[in-house]
C-alpha cells in the first residue's frame, strides 16, 4: 500500500511539472540570422531541439542531419514551449547555441553568427569534391555553409538525378556571386574503387553495372576525350595504382568521407588494408592516407589533394572537408581549375593552415638555392590550431631534431581527439 502510494504521487508530482511544449495550437514565428560583422541577414543552417536535446524539424522543411537552411531569416510553424536554438554557417563561422521560449503567434528569435576567419578577403575560394544532395535544395545549402563551389554528382552509378533523356539546361549554376554548383559530375564506384568525373560535355553512357563492371579505365579515357577532370575517390581503392599509371588522374581525396564531423569511419572499406605499423587508431587511417598520397607524388605523378564530405551519404555537413583554392578577389571557374592543375590549394578539416613558402602561396613548383632538396626551408608557417589563430614558427622549430624537412609543408597535428584534425596546408614539389 505505500509503495503505491509513493507511485501514485510520484506520477502526480511529473503530470505537475512544466512542459516543454504545451500541446496548444502552433504558432507561426519568424527565425532570423544576422552577422555580428554588419548586423545584416545571413544565410545560415538551423537546429531546435527540446531541453533534453531531441531535435524537433518544422513541417515541411528539408531534413538536413535534423538542420534546416534559411536564408536571412524564414518563417515556420511550431508549438510553443522552451526550446534550443542552434545557428551554425559553415566551418569558418563560430556555431551560436541559446535557450529560447515560443510563446506567441508573429514572434521572431534572433541568431547571432560570427566569423573566426574570412578565407575569401584573403583570395581563398572554397569547394567540396564529393555531394549527394538532391539539386532543388543545393542552392540554399552551400549558402548555409559558405562552400563556393559544389560539384554535384548527379550521376551514381546507375542513378540519375534527371530522369530518361532529361539534360540540365546549363552545367553550372549561381546561389549568388561567390557560391556556385556544377551539375555535369558523375561517380562511378565498384569493387576496385570509385572514381569521380567533373565538368563533362555530355554525361557518359554507361551499361551493365556489376561488382567490377564497367571498365573503370575505359571510363576515364573517355573522360579525357571530353577534357573532364578525374579524381580518384581515395587512395586506398585497389586500382588506384592502375588509374594513376594508365588513366593519369588529376586528383584524389586525402580529406575524405570517413572523416566525419564528430567522428571517424576508422576502417579502408573494401580497399587496400592499412599495413600493420600504423595505429589501428583514427589517426592511423589520417597517417596511410597521406603516406599513399606522397608515395604517388614520389613516382612522379602530380596529383592535387583534395577534400570531399559525401554529404548526402554519410553523415557529414556539405563543405565539412573541403578544399580551397587561391584565386584572388574573385571566383572563376575556368581560374578555380587552373589553380587546382598548378596546385595553388590546401584542404582542411580543421584546425586552418595558411602556409608560404618564400612568401608566396602553395604552387606546382619551387626553386631551391641549394642543390639539395633538403636545403630548402619554408620561411614562415601559420597553424590555426582549435580556433586559436596566427600561431606561427619558423624552420627552426618546424625542422627541429630533422635532418631533412618534413614531407609536407607542415608538421602532423599532435593532439587527436576522437577524430584526427585532417588536413593539408599545400605542398611544395622540389625539383632540382
Amino acid at each position: 500500500m505505500r509503495l503505491q502510494t509513493i507511485l501514485a504521487i510520484g506520477i502526480l508530482m511529473a503530470l505537475c511539472l512544466p512542459a516543454e511544449t504545451n500541446g496548444a495550437e502552433p504558432v507561426n514565428i519568424t527565425i532570423r540570422a544576422i552577422s555580428l560583422d554588419n548586423q545584416q541577414c545571413i544565410p545560415c543552417k538551423i537546429r531546435l531541439e527540446k531541453l533534453d536535446g531531441t531535435p524537433i524539424l518544422p513541417e515541411g522543411e528539408y531534413d538536413y542531419r535534423k538542420w534546416f537552411p534559411i536564408r536571412g531569416e524564414k518563417e515556420i510553424t511550431i508549438e510553443p514551449g522552451r526550446y534550443i536554438l542552434r545557428a551554425s554557417r559553415g566551418i569558418e563561422s563560430i556555431p551560436t547555441r541559446r535557450e529560447v521560449e515560443i510563446t506567441q503567434d508573429g514572434q521572431t528569435l534572433t541568431a547571432s553568427i560570427g566569423r573566426w576567419i574570412n578565407m575569401n578577403e584573403r583570395g581563398w575560394w572554397s569547394g567540396d569534391t564529393h555531394i549527394h544532395r538532391p539539386l532543388h535544395i543545393i542552392a540554399d545549402l552551400i549558402l548555409a555553409e559558405d562552400l563556393n563551389i559544389a560539384p554535384v554528382l548527379t550521376y551514381w552509378n546507375d542513378t540519375s538525378m534527371y530522369k530518361d533523356g532529361e539534360t540540365p539546361s546549363a552545367p553550372t549554376y549561381a546561389a549568388d556571386p561567390h557560391h556556385i554548383y556544377s551539375v555535369m559530375n558523375e561517380e562511378h564506384e565498384k569493387r576496385d574503387g570509385a572514381v569521380m568525373i567533373f565538368n563533362l560535355e555530355s554525361f557518359l553512357k554507361v551499361a551493365g553495372y556489376g561488382p567490377h563492371a564497367p571498365d573503370a579505365l575505359a571510363l576515364i579515357q573517355e573522360t579525357h576525350k571530353q577534357g573532364a577532370w578525374v579524381e580518384i575517390e581515395k587512395p586506398f581503392w585497389p586500382d588506384t595504382p592502375l588509374w594513376l599509371a594508365l588513366g593519369n588522374a588529376h586528383s584524389t581525396g586525402i580529406v575524405h568521407n570517413h572523416f566525419y564531423e564528430l567522428d571517424t569511419m576508422n576502417n579502408e572499406a573494401w580497399g587496400r588494408k592499412r599495413d600493420p605499423w600504423y595505429s589501428k587508431k583514427p589517426v592511423g587511417l589520417a597517417h596511410y592516407v597521406m603516406d599513399l598520397y606522397y608515395k604517388a607524388l614520389n613516382c612522379g605523378y602530380r596529383l592535387a589533394a583534395v577534400g570531399g564530405s559525401a554529404s548526402g551519404v554519410l553523415d557529414n555537413p556539405i563543405g565539412q572537408n573541403r578544399t580551397y583554392v587561391y584565386l584572388g578577389r574573385y571566383i572563376l571557374l575556368r581560374r578555380l581549375v587552373q589553380s587546382l592543375e598548378r596546385r595553388k590549394k590546401f584542404r582542411r578539416q580543421r584546425p586552418n593552415a595558411i602556409c608560404q613558402s618564400e612568401r608566396k602561396t602553395p604552387r606546382r613548383f619551387v626553386q631551391t638555392r641549394n642543390r639539395s632538396p633538403a636545403g630548402h626551408h619554408s620561411d614562415q608557417h601559420e597553424w590555426n590550431h582549435e580556433d586559436r589563430m596566427d600561431r606561427r614558427w619558423t624552420d627552426s622549430r618546424l625542422l627541429s631534431n630533422r635532418s631533412t624537412p618534413p614531407r609536407s609543408a607542415h608538421p602532423r597535428p599532435n593532439r587527436f581527439r576522437r577524430r584526427p584534425l585532417a588536413g593539408g596546408a599545400g605542398i611544395w614539389r622540389i625539383e632540382r
